[in-house]
């Protein structure tokens, strides 16, 4: 995440038959590589060193790469203020406050099309992003840990237990949350927010992250998966045969095997509380 997102915050590579490549944004073709590979090498990819530092690494491969897209930072170095220059033409400098007079602020679009989006497609970099923002709404500041802190004194005072809650996209292991939880937040959706609108925002069988599942039970279930390695949660509402609405939420943590078959299960499970209630 960061402040001033430029391209999703990700910078492609293209190689050329040559094993010259250029990097997209091309500020980036500046950045220094950290080592260099062996003279011998044929053929070379780059990955990413350093998380915050828009350092990289070369490295040798069997077989030629054509291009790779790789994450970097535009805050470090105040790389986006150059970038949003070459797009401008204009030049950009960046301030700690905005100079006095009457500023307008610009939306890229709606919050449903952006939550849309982020639930449907399981996009990180949107929960990411959407966290900062909310953030700078709500304490002032571009800080997800103050608004974390701010929403688990009030807004989420009530969980059942003790959250453990760490960043926006939720890919990070020290996220710790239990199905109450979850409940008890998809609860206060419902209630303030309506089922209309959830039902919007929220993929139903056959779309996004569902696609290869509830098929037959298509607009009767509306939920939001979420994984890691050997764990796969599924949250959400389903609307019974016999009229009721239901708040939902399963997790299986440290599941052997494959992914699939504890897909099916749940899927099998939530087709049976549809069915029975």
């Amino acid at each position: 995440r960061s402040v001033f997102p430029v391209n999703g915050n990700r910078a492609a590579y293209l190689y050329q038959p040559d094993g010259s490549f250029r990097c997209y944004p091309e500020q980036l073709n500046a950045a220094p590589f950290v080592n260099q590979p062996a003279a011998d090498c044929r053929f070379t990819s780059i990955r990413k060193k350093d998380v915050l530092s828009n350092r990289f690494e070369r490295f040798c491969v069997d077989q030629p790469v054509a291009y790779e897209t790789l994450s970097f930072n535009p805050d470090n170095d105040h790389l986006y203020t150059k970038i949003l220059a070459d797009t401008l033409k204009r030049s950009v400098v960046e301030a700690a406050e905005a100079p006095a007079g009457s500023w307008k602020i610009i939306y890229s679009c709606p919050v449903d099309s952006m939550l849309q989006k982020l639930n449907y497609y399981s996009d990180n970099f949107l929960g990411e992003q959407g966290l900062l923002m909310a953030a700078k709404q709500r304490v002032g500041r571009f800080s997800s840990s103050e608004l974390i802190d701010s929403l688990l004194k009030t807004d989420w005072a009530g969980m059942p237990q003790p959250p453990n809650w760490v960043d926006g996209s939720g890919v990070s292991r020290y996220n710790l949350q239990t199905p109450e939880n979850l409940v008890y937040i998809l609860r206060r959706m419902y209630e303030g927010q309506g089922l209309d609108r959830l039902q919007r925002i929220l993929p139903t069988g056959g779309q996004g992250t569902l696609r290869q599942y509830f098929r037959s039970d298509s607009g009767y279930v509306y939920a939001k998966t979420g994984g890691l390695s050997n764990i796969q949660s599924l949250s959400g509402y389903v609307l019974t045969q016999k009229g009721q609405v239901l708040v939902f939420s399963i997790l299986a943590n440290h599941y052997p095997g494959k992914l699939t078959p504890v897909r099916r299960r749940i899927e099998s499970f939530i087709a049976y509380l549809r069915q029975r209630y």
